[in-house]
């Protein structure tokens, strides 16, 4: 039980610097995928799966 709690009290603490770290990384993106639906290569697809390649 106490695992449990320790556990969670942890994630609770850890969620706002993840989503910090997510809202900042898709600031990030943004403009690039901007860029990209304006140029009409990758319109329609997913603009994660081409960032691994």
């Amino acid at each position: 039980m106490l695992f449990v709690l320790s556990t969670i009290f942890r994630e609770l603490t850890l969620a706002p610097w993840l989503c910090l770290y997510v809202c900042v990384w898709a600031v990030g993106l943004l403009p690039d995928v901007q860029q990209m639906i304006q140029e009409g290569s990758s319109f329609g697809e997913d603009p994660e799966r081409n960032d691994y390649y």
